[in-house]
C-alpha cells in the first residue's frame, strides 16, 4: 500500500507519503515494512526552494527497529505542469538507525532526491473530461 498527499499554495508546498508492505507466501511472512515521511518546501523564487523533511521507517526482515531521518536542503523545480513534474533537491540529513541485534548507528549523510512524474493517460485526469 502506497499513499501520497501533496498540497501547494503560493510559496508553500507540503508532501506526505506512507508505505506499508506485509506479504506472505505459503503462510510464511516474506515482507513486513512501513515508512512514513513529511516534507515542507518554501519557494523563494519561481523555481528555487528550500526543503525540510523528516521520515521514519521500520523493516523487520532487515532487523531494523527504526530508521529516522531529519534534514534540510535546496531544490530546483524544472517543470510543474499538469502533464509533467520534475524537481531535484540535495542537502544534509541526520540519520539514526536502531537494530534488533546490531549496534545502533547515528550519522550525518547527504540526501539527494529526484521527483519525476509524467501523466501518460490524459483521460486519467477526470472521469468526465474528454480530449478531442
Amino acid at each position: 500500500l502506497d499513499a501520497r498527499f501533496e498540497a501547494r499554495k503560493d510559496r508553500q508546498r507540503h508532501i506526505a507519503t506512507a508505505h506499508y508492505d506485509r506479504t506472505t507466501t505459503a503462510d510464511i511472512k516474506t515482507a513486513d515494512d512501513r515508512k512514513f515521511s513529511y516534507q515542507f518546501d518554501y519557494f523563494f523564487s519561481p523555481k528555487w526552494f528550500s526543503s525540510s523533511s523528516a521520515s521514519w521507517e521500520e523493516n523487520q526482515f532487515q532487523l531494523l527497529e527504526s530508521r529516522t531521518l531529519i534534514g534540510t536542503g535546496l531544490g530546483y523545480q524544472f517543470f510543474d505542469t499538469e502533464l509533467i513534474r520534475l524537481c531535484v533537491e540535495v542537502g544534509p540529513v541526520l540519520l539514526r538507525e536502531t537494530y534488533t541485534s546490531d549496534p545502533d548507528r547515528d550519522a550525518l549523510a547527504l540526501r539527494e532526491n529526484t521527483d519525476l512524474a509524467i501523466l501518460l493517460n490524459l483521460l486519467a485526469r477526470s472521469g468526465t473530461e474528454s480530449i478531442v
